[in-house]
């Protein structure tokens, strides 16, 4: 994986660009480029999907090999190793009659303590002081902080569905469920489309705001910052998805 990150940043090097120049272009978050050249992918939320999706956008945009660059990222899996059980062995009887011995001697000096030891002569016994209780204060119970949603629906403008996004920048995965759909993004006034066919799954990313139209709605799941959307239905649909506020 550490080869992978090397790649990456010795392509976008050569090229001239800081991680700064490279988000510009991408809208990768600078924290999340930073991850994939040191190797860091635990360090990028939203699993493997983003991961993909990343490595997908970087590699287009420096020109180098998607597929090469996938194959470093998937991580190895390793059989386990199958251990042959243990030969069996018979237990000795002698560790079995020393238990029943200790088990004897202990019954022995129980009884001895109980019922034939001298009793020591007790103290005459004065009643305690009865005092009241101290006064017990309940706490208040505490409110926990409810975080925001990641999103809210505010309802539909014409044709299209309109959702205010709480955090930004907004990263959006289209995957295909069945079947193809085609798919037409308008980020930060910037125009794309493609025609996905299942299983395959995209990533857009937008800093301002993200327009979306569906030629298939019924047939894809969408991500909006890692949290599902509704599940959708009919054919063409129309998305809008922008920052609070009027």
């Amino acid at each position: 994986m550490r080869e992978l990150g090397s790649r990456i940043s010795s392509a976008r090097k050569e090229q001239g660009l800081s991680i700064e120049d490279l988000h510009v272009r991408t809208k990768i978050r600078p924290r999340s480029i930073e991850a994939i050249e040191k190797g860091n992918f635990e360090a990028i939320a939203g699993g493997n999907v983003y991961i993909k999706g990343f490595i997908r956008t970087l590699a287009e945009e420096l020109g180098l090999d998607y597929n090469e660059l996938i194959e470093m990222w998937e991580p190895v899996v390793v059989p386990p190793t199958v251990h042959n059980p243990r030969s069996s062995y018979r237990p000795s009887v002698f560790p079995f009659i020393g238990a029943v011995v200790m088990v004897l001697a202990l019954v022995a000096a129980g009884v001895y303590y109980l019922y034939l030891r001298p009793q020591p002569q007790l103290p005459p016994v004065t009643p305690p002081q009865v005092n009241k209780p101290p006064v017990v204060e309940e706490p208040k119970p505490t409110i926990p902080d409810v975080a925001p949603p990641a999103f809210v629906y505010v309802g539909e403008q014409g044709d299209r569905e309109v959702y205010e996004v709480t955090s930004w920048p907004l990263e959006l995965v289209v995957r295909v469920k069945t079947g193809n759909c085609w798919v037409q993004v308008v980020a930060d006034n910037l125009s794309s489309e493609v025609t996905l066919t299942a299983p395959q799954e995209r990533l857009f990313t937008a800093t301002d705001d993200l327009r979306m139209r569906l030629g298939r709605a019924n047939v894809v799941e969408i991500l909006l910052n890692g949290e599902a959307l509704p599940r959708q239905t009919g054919d063409v649909r129309n998305y809008t998805f922008k920052k609070p506020g009027p």
